[in-house]
């Protein structure tokens, strides 16, 4: 594909783009629109964008849309359907395309080669399970095995945007290789592919997918917005996830508001956070909650989950997008004055400051939303930087 009608048509798209995709990932939109010659990996576009390719997944996936490799697809055949509306053409459908020979090439990411190399998999990760779902049609999806070099050959794959997901499951015997401390129980990966590609060989990296206990499964924390009702706060949640196969403990957990800044500004630039942001004993933060608990009190079995919510009521009356959160298993109590299912057991403030509007924790639009420890409170470390107090939440 050519980009034959000139910068003015990606514009259009672009602007059309911006109702539904945050400010930064527009320049990665830019780039695929600017450069639709052939398929643009997730690694390209990221390399353009100048970060890392699993910072661009994770903001996509923080931004609610697909796997970014779907999304660049389409950003071409966005480019296609305009010529077809805005152009006299005999042809009633895209020019055939042969069925393209292409390698996948499966290789564990950078940042967990240690692991990949005690398994000795530096070059390839071998015996996958890869699953290909075509976008287009119906049709079920396909299974194919990877080979022991960690690829698959796909000789007649058809015209059109697939989604591919790849998986590979540690043995026992394989757990056994890992050093003290690893807890990686397989490799994994998701991604978008156009085809035909242009390369023979397309190198794919898989992260480590590791025995975790406690996980951040799902969050709505930042607030709801509707041009007529205004802004609206207190119907934020997060839900936490046993992703261990052993039962955990939920008493004393911490969950609050780490240190984050949506903007730069001339007298409170990025880099005078950075020293913070990127401290490796801890979190920073001024907002956090504990859960109740003696020790064992709330406990949580392998593969379920719980929600936290900031007001354990139905929202709907209040706010017409609102949550009904009655069903929560916390709330975050936010005083005498906040409402308080009695119902649902309380999270108590901790923090070094008390959250505003006296509703609990809840999280702005730049926002780190994290889970700690329990810790004994007294031995926190506190500062005073930018608009206050903040303590820092230990790392182990």
């Amino acid at each position: 594909m050519a980009y034959a009608h000139g910068p003015a048509v990606g514009e259009g798209i672009l602007q059309e783009l911006r109702r539904c995709v945050p400010p930064r990932l527009l320049p990665a939109f830019r780039y695929c629109l600017e450069h639709p010659e052939n398929p643009l990996s997730v690694e390209q576009v990221a390399e353009a964008c100048g970060i890392k390719r699993r910072a661009l997944e994770y903001r996509f996936w923080k931004a609610g849309l697909p796997a970014p490799g779907g999304c660049f697809a389409r950003c071409r055949l966005l480019l296609a359907v305009h010529h077809l509306e805005h152009h006299r053409t005999e042809l009633v459908s895209l020019p055939y395309q042969p069925p393209s020979p292409i390698t996948l090439v499966f290789h564990p990411d950078s940042a967990d080669a240690a692991t990949a190399s005690a398994l000795g998999w530096s070059a390839g990760i071998p015996g996958i399970e890869i699953t290909l779902i075509a976008d287009s049609t119906n049709s079920a999806p396909q299974v194919f095995q990877g080979s022991d070099s960690g690829t698959l050959a796909l000789d007649q794959l058809p015209a059109g945007v697939y989604s591919v997901g790849a998986v590979r499951w540690l043995a026992d015997s394989e757990r056994a290789k890992l050093p003290p401390g690893d807890d990686a129980v397989g490799f994994m990966t998701r991604f978008g592919l156009a085809a035909p590609v242009a390369a023979a060989r397309l190198p794919i990296a898989m992260v480590a997918d590791r025995r975790h206990g406690i996980v951040i499964s799902e969050w709505k924390g930042d607030p709801l917005f509707t041009g007529t009702e205004g802004t609206y706060y207190f119907s934020a949640y997060l839900r936490l996830y046993n992703n261990g196969d052993t039962t955990v403990y939920l008493d004393g957990l911490i969950i609050g508001d780490g240190l984050a800044s949506q903007f730069s500004y001339p007298n409170f630039p990025c880099s005078l956070y950075q020293p913070y942001a990127f401290d490796p004993l801890g979190v920073w933060a001024n907002w956090f909650y504990q859960l109740p608990g003696r020790g064992r009190d709330y406990p949580l079995p392998p593969g379920e989950s719980v929600v936290l919510a900031t007001d354990a009521i139905d929202h709907r009356p209040l706010f017409s997008e609102g949550l009904d959160l009655r069903g929560a298993d916390f709330e975050f109590y936010g005083g005498s004055a906040d409402v308080d299912n009695p119902s649902v057991p309380n999270a108590v403030d901790v923090g070094v400051r008390s959250m505003p509007l006296g509703h609990g924790l809840f999280w702005q639009l730049a926002a780190v939303a994290f889970v700690a420890l329990p810790f004994d409170l007294a031995t926190i470390h506190t500062e005073f930087f930018g608009n206050g107090l903040w303590g820092r939440i230990p790392a182990s």
